[in-house]
């Protein structure tokens, strides 16, 4: 069995899932070869990089320019990756994240469609049907659902990736004709809400699977810590959020927020936040809560001593497929708060979680009851 996995990211959370496939693969003992465009050279073997770090620099300034993400670069890189694939005659091709200014989409899917292999595709976001976004809760546009771009201009251009021309109409159409054209899929999605998506969009003609993602147990368990000693909150109620990058569709304008809400029987701590951020929430004048920011810890083992320290964790994104830093924190035993209407619904149960609507007022009163009743969820 040879399986050929294609993804634009070699770390994150799809560079996670990537890795763990590529991972049981070779411990049966089939060929499995990963192609990666950016990040860090993965740490195993078979795993094969497209393009440089230039020929992303060079896709992106163009897609900035243009908003032709997928259609105005990669070629050449495309084009060796699609040699090296005929080379190795995969009998299984997964395919991950395709965007992320590292593959051009006409080669790739011109190859997809001649090869006489297995495809599946887990979707990781919302961008595989769409003319431009990744995520569109946020400004609750629907034109997805015909044509993006016809109605009215796309309301995400100056959001990742942003562009200074609106493309999404011709980018609809020609997404809509390469993803369409290939005669058997399989897709793969993380929660029921993002198959429901999926289902009314153009790429409702194949097969959708809800596989739920999960985390690696051996790294994200209760782990033995001294995080809160070490930073002087010992006697604090620690609220903990993760994510990189933090944005307002992340929820970093809510965790601030809420900082200002809660009283000196807590502690926030952020982690994920780059230079800029935390040398700007250091300044900041919290009333009585303790604010900790973090930059990105990639080290799964420091990750879940912070989730272990946790007495809860709050993901306030509304823009999740799915939801791995809440799975995660779980796994570590933080009692968790999501965002209503979003899949983070999917992964609590009534023992480890509760979801509140994306409004800080009403999870700072929900943990100051809390407070009252011991901290920590029992």
């Amino acid at each position: 069995m040879k399986l050929a996995q294609i993804n634009a990211y070699s770390a994150g959370s799809t560079g996670k899932l990537m890795q763990k496939e590529h991972m049981d693969a070779l411990s049966r003992g089939d060929d499995s070869y990963v192609f990666w465009a950016r990040g860090d050279e993965p740490p195993y073997a078979n795993a094969i990089r497209v393009g440089t770090i230039f020929d992303v620099y060079v896709h992106a300034a163009c897609a900035h320019v243009t908003g032709r993400v997928g259609f105005c670069g990669s070629k050449r890189a495309t084009e060796k990756m699609v040699q090296q694939l005929r080379h190795i005659e995969p009998d299984s091709i997964h395919l991950h994240n395709l965007h992320g200014y590292s593959f051009h989409l006409p080669t790739l899917f011109g190859y997809l469609e001649e090869t006489s292999a297995r495809i599946e595709w887990t979707l990781h976001d919302c961008w595989s049907f769409t003319g431009h976004c990744g995520h569109f809760t946020a400004v609750g546009c629907s034109q997805w659902k015909k044509h993006c771009g016809r109605s009215m201009r796309c309301p995400m251009q100056k959001v990742v990736p942003w562009s200074l021309f609106d493309s999404s109409e011709r980018n609809f159409a020609d997404k809509k004709q390469l993803f369409s054209s290939l005669q058997d899929v399989n897709l793969i999605v993380p929660s029921q809400w993002l198959a429901d998506l999926v289902s009314q969009s153009y790429l409702a003609k194949y097969p959708i699977s809800v596989v739920p993602n999960k985390v690696d147990e051996n790294v994200f368990k209760p782990t033995c810590n001294n995080f809160k000693k070490n930073h002087g909150i010992e006697d604090k109620i620690m609220v903990l959020g993760v994510a990189s990058p933090w944005n307002e569709q992340k929820g970093l304008s809510l965790f601030l927020n809420l900082a200002q809400l809660l009283d000196d029987r807590f502690a926030l701590v952020l982690v994920g936040l780059d230079g800029k951020q935390r040398a700007a929430i250091k300044k900041m004048a919290v009333t009585d809560a303790t604010l900790i920011p973090l930059p990105v810890i990639a080290d799964g083992i420091k990750l879940a001593k912070i989730y272990t320290a946790a007495d809860f964790f709050w993901n306030a994104s509304i823009e999740e497929t799915f939801g791995m830093t809440t799975l995660e924190a779980i796994s570590c035993g933080a009692f968790a708060i999501v965002c209503t209407r979003t899949p983070g619904e999917e992964i609590i149960s009534a023992e480890t979680g509760i979801a509140l609507p994306a409004d800080a007022e009403l999870v700072a009163s929900y943990l100051t009851d809390r407070c009252m009743n011991g901290g920590k969820s029992s």
